[in-house]
């Protein structure tokens, strides 16, 4: 007979459900989480509601700590996975619950804490070494998403040797891919997400007017809610370097990328950045920066260049490297096709139960 195992969440998140599906394989797979997805989401991401994970919602009971109470008590072998330790009502409830029980097995799955400042910084950091200390006994494993989670929580003083890295699935096929070409001027550029300064958007435009239009054209996909895009639009030095193709599906991403020679993601803040895991799919590679948890993919599977954010400087020595050097980009384009299987929902479940079945041998 399967364990049992159960994770608890906000809300559901599509780029998960294969993710639990594949785990299936392993577990009897339960989701409890304190609302549905808000179909805002479900309306941008273009995928589905999807089936087939028995589901559960605080918000359908009067007393939710009661009804987590109930769950955990009918289900007393299970594995907890809590995901994220601030975010949702029913882990509050149920790691409470699980810190009282001497029998209880949890693990928790979290993204690096938002990269903040000064007195935000050391209040951040105080509110997490709390949470650690009260939890860094009982809990058995924490995954997080990528190197820089284990650095961060390694700093904040969680057990090194209980972290283990992972990463976001993609919930949808991977597609079959043309056979790769040389790639010829103007290099296809792409940046999806929302243009915000957030997201280094700025610094990319200031790089970008220093290279003619005949080497790179930049294509940017998403929403412009501080009119970045607008005004990068009207600006002579960027209008003929630049293609605005607004908000699309993220089910349609991967398509679009695969049209384009490389990605760019200058975030300055970025707990992952999945459209790096979707370029990889893609089979193109990616310039990221060192404050995106998906600087790993590339790192890993050798698929582009980690540069240092917040820099004007580094962004543009790493465009000059590959207008330099277009073989660059092809050997990237190789290495994202032959491995991004590596990353399929398949894979993820199996290196996540291989930590689960070692943690817990005795009751597995």
């Amino acid at each position: 007979m399967k364990p049992t195992i159960v994770f608890w969440k906000n809300h559901p998140a599509l780029h998960d459900h294969r993710l639990y599906l594949a785990l299936e394989s392993y577990y009897n797979v339960l989701l409890i989480c304190d609302t549905p997805t808000p179909e805002k989401r479900i309306r941008d991401s273009g995928w589905s509601v999807e089936k087939g994970v028995e589901t559960l919602y605080l918000s359908d009971y009067q007393n939710p700590k009661l009804f987590v109470r109930s769950c955990i008590n009918e289900h007393p072998n299970a594995i907890h996975v809590l995901c994220g330790l601030r975010s949702s009502l029913g882990v509050h409830h149920a790691l409470s619950y699980l810190l009282k029980s001497s029998s209880s097995r949890f693990v928790v799955c979290q993204e690096a804490p938002t990269k903040v400042f000064g007195l935000k910084k050391i209040i951040q950091d105080l509110i997490y070494r709390v949470l650690i200390f009260r939890i860094r006994r009982k809990v058995s494993a924490f995954f997080t998403m990528g190197s820089m989670g284990t650095e961060a929580y390694t700093r904040l003083g969680f057990p090194s040797d209980k972290i283990h890295t992972s990463m976001y699935s993609y919930p949808g096929n991977y597609p079959p891919l043309p056979p790769v070409s040389q790639p010829t001027l103007p290099i296809k550029l792409i940046y999806v997400g929302d243009a915000i300064r957030a997201k280094g958007i700025n610094l990319l435009f200031e790089a970008l007017k220093s290279l003619s239009a005949e080497s790179i054209r930049l294509t940017l996909v998403g929403s412009d809610p501080e009119g970045l895009l607008v005004r990068a639009q009207s600006d002579p030095f960027l209008n003929q370097r630049i293609t605005v193709t607004g908000v699309v599906p993220n089910k349609n991403i991967i398509e679009i990328l695969s049209q384009h020679d490389l990605l760019i993601l200058p975030s300055l803040n970025d707990g992952w950045g999945m459209v790096v895991t979707e370029a990889l799919i893609a089979g193109i590679g990616a310039i990221v920066t060192d404050a995106c948890g998906s600087q790993d993919v590339p790192h890993l599977f050798d698929t582009g260049l980690v540069i240092p954010a917040g820099s004007v400087s580094a962004i543009k020595e790493s465009l000059n490297q590959v207008l330099d050097n277009p073989n660059l980009i092809l050997f990237w384009k190789q290495n994202a096709r032959s491995r991004r299987n590596e990353t399929k929902p398949e894979q993820i479940a199996s290196q996540m139960h291989y930590v689960l079945s070692s943690v817990f041998t005795p009751h597995l």
